[in-house]
């Protein structure tokens, strides 16, 4: 191969004039198309790309493809394990596709979360994933007109795509467990917006499984999706007459919380009152005593979620909303001894 070109910033002449090829051989190496390219000269390509640091202009490549590789995602709380799983998720899934993903946090605010959506509108992002704080009815009013989206964590939304794991039957796995243990008075701590207009399914898997077993409802306490939130709502729940002997809590953040109120309350977690949690985030290996949760695959979830809105980006009309199972991770929490 001829002398690398003495540049500054190479330009796709420099690559082309490196390789021995025509500067649209170098676009179709690059942009992988549109016409096919001889395995043995592409690799000349890429050599001389690698040897130049030959970064193609993003700006001109989006004027003639109509797209800027960028995806948009927004979460409801930034500070949350379960959310920056999440985010990890997607960046990876993303950039396996060639995509990058800007990413921004809602902190729980409809109007944040609205103001978000309308820069990445503006941007011109290929698409956006929405794990969405806003709940019930309203949540189709998040969705822009003409903008690829895709709401995360929804199980429907009125034509909009939706992705997220099968919660009611992950809520009935989990308290049919704790049924199996011979508790008689299971418990609920969830998020009071879930309760009154949310996406219901784990309420109703709790539901579910206490009536398939001949069981009342047993004693409903609200706190936000938080360590506050479950510490706070366990120490009403753990001052209650009627407290439970077996307690399903919708988030592994919740329950962290949660054990510290039992703690304080003097209730020993199984013996007690056994606990069984929803979302699987890393941390929930390592309390005392390990959480037992209904585990979500959140790569999978990732990766059909980017499928999907590169899908609707390229005119796809056809609705989907996507389920997927989660799986018991069975640790101590809930009376097993692993």
């Amino acid at each position: 191969m001829p002398e690398t070109p003495s540049r500054s910033k190479a330009t796709r002449n420099d690559v082309a004039a490196l390789a021995g090829v025509s500067t649209a051989v170098v676009s179709y190496v690059v942009n992988n198309g549109p016409k096919r390219v001889a395995e043995e000269t592409a690799i000349r390509v890429r050599q001389a790309i690698e040897m130049l640091d030959y970064r193609p202009n993003a700006v001109a490549r989006s004027l003639k493809t109509g797209s800027i590789k960028t995806l948009g995602l927004v979460i409801p709380d930034g500070k949350n394990p379960y959310f920056m799983a999440v985010s990890t998720a997607v960046e990876a899934a993303a950039r396996q596709r060639g995509y990058v993903v800007l990413s921004a946090s809602s902190n729980l605010d409809p109007d944040v979360e609205s103001a978000h959506l309308n820069v990445f509108e503006a941007r011109g992002v290929d698409g956006v994933l929405l794990s969405s704080c806003v709940q019930g009815a309203a949540l189709t009013g998040q969705a822009i007109p003409g903008l690829p989206m895709v709401f995360l964590d929804r199980s429907t939304a009125a034509g909009i795509n939706t992705v997220g794991v099968e919660s009611r039957a992950g809520a009935f796995d989990a308290v049919q467990h704790l049924i199996e243990h011979g508790r008689q008075r299971i418990g609920l701590i969830i998020g009071e917006d879930e309760y009154v207009t949310g996406d219901r399914d784990r309420i109703s898997g709790w539901r579910d499984a206490l009536g398939a077993a001949g069981l009342p409802e047993g004693p409903v306490e609200f706190g936000d999706f938080s360590l506050s939130g479950g510490y706070s709502a366990g120490v009403r729940m753990f001052a209650r007459s009627d407290r439970p002997d077996g307690l399903f809590v919708s988030s592994d953040q919740q329950s962290i919380g949660v054990l510290r109120a039992a703690w304080e309350a003097g209730m020993r977690i199984p013996a007690d009152v056994a606990l069984v949690s929803f979302d699987g985030i890393a941390e929930s290996a390592f309390t005392c005593p390990a959480l037992t949760t209904v585990q979500q695959p959140i790569g999978q979830l990732a990766e059909a979620a980017v499928d999907l809105v590169l899908r609707t980006a390229q005119q796809s009309s056809e609705i989907a909303h996507l389920r997927f199972s989660g799986d018991l991770a069975v640790r101590e929490s809930c009376g097993c001894v692993n």
